[in-house]
């Protein structure tokens, strides 16, 4: 019974943890200044933003994981509008 007490209390504390290392990556990730990219201008280059995107991580260690979560953290924004562009946009 003790056991499984301590085991769910060392689950939960590295749980929290775990909150607090997202939480710090994004702080630096924001820190480092990272490129942004809003889609809403012909002249904005999607492989540019990903090159960028990919220094920055470097400089970061972070892992493939992480960088997929910072990427999307980083889009967040944009996604929001894609389904406007279907609006303004229609399909053939």
């Amino acid at each position: 019974m003790l056991s499984q007490v301590v085991t769910n209390q060392v689950g939960q504390q590295r749980g929290a943890r775990q909150e607090m290392v997202d939480t710090s990556k994004i702080q630096e990730f924001l820190r480092i200044n990272p490129p942004r990219f809003t889609g809403s201008s012909t002249t904005e280059d999607p492989e540019s933003f990903v090159e960028e995107l990919e220094k920055v991580f470097e400089v970061m260690h972070v892992t493939d994981a992480e960088q997929v979560e910072l990427a999307a953290y980083q889009l967040k924004n944009v996604a929001r509008t894609w389904p406007s562009w279907g609006i303004s946009f229609p399909e053939n």
